[in-house]
């Protein structure tokens, strides 16, 4: 087959090796969005359940894009840089709190409760980890096996006489399935 006479040209190449960093960009967006939001929850929901005010639950860093206030009082945000993420809690340490809200703040909670808020999000992560291994485990993953797929007219795969769904034993000698 003469390759000088197809149509490939480096443009094509560029767009396709730009698509592709593209949708891996994209995907490792995904991907930190889901951990990051997971291990802020932890530590909100542990927050929470220890009666700690959470003042803002944050997705990444920098100028917010978008905010939303819930009946509690708790801040959600979505900021700029998606590069990790807070949870502001209550604490006398950090701004005045009112004495009606002295109870609420996580300077005032005993030091087992601050110690899980703090775990809460390291935990969540474990978690995640320990479910991501079950399902790889469970479902397993996509292998290739050694089967012929579609055999090109003209091709030397055509003229050794391949068909699509002939399976390779070995190779050089070394069995492969």
């Amino acid at each position: 087959r003469d390759w000088s006479s197809d149509v490939c040209s480096s443009d094509l190449l560029l767009f396709l090796g730009a698509r592709i960093m593209l949708s891996s960009l994209l995907y490792f967006l995904l991907a930190l969005f889901i951990l990051v939001s997971l291990h802020e929850a932890g530590h909100f929901i542990v927050a929470r359940l220890c009666g700690v005010h959470v003042e803002k639950f944050s997705f990444g860093f920098g100028p917010v894009l978008f905010s939303k206030q819930d009946k509690k009082g708790t801040v959600f945000a979505f900021s700029l840089i998606p590069l990790g993420g807070y949870v502001k809690l209550l604490d006398e340490s950090q701004s005045v709190v009112a004495d009606d809200e002295k109870h609420l703040a996580f300077n005032t909670k005993p030091t087992w409760m601050r110690a899980l808020v703090i775990l809460a999000g390291p935990v969540a992560n474990f978690i995640l980890a320990f479910c991501m291994f079950w399902i790889v485990a469970v479902v397993g993953m996509p292998v290739l096996s050694p089967i012929v797929g579609k055999v090109l007219q003209d091709s030397l795969a055509e003229h050794v006489e391949l068909k699509p769904q002939d399976k390779w034993l070995s190779v050089n000698g070394k069995q492969v399935s």
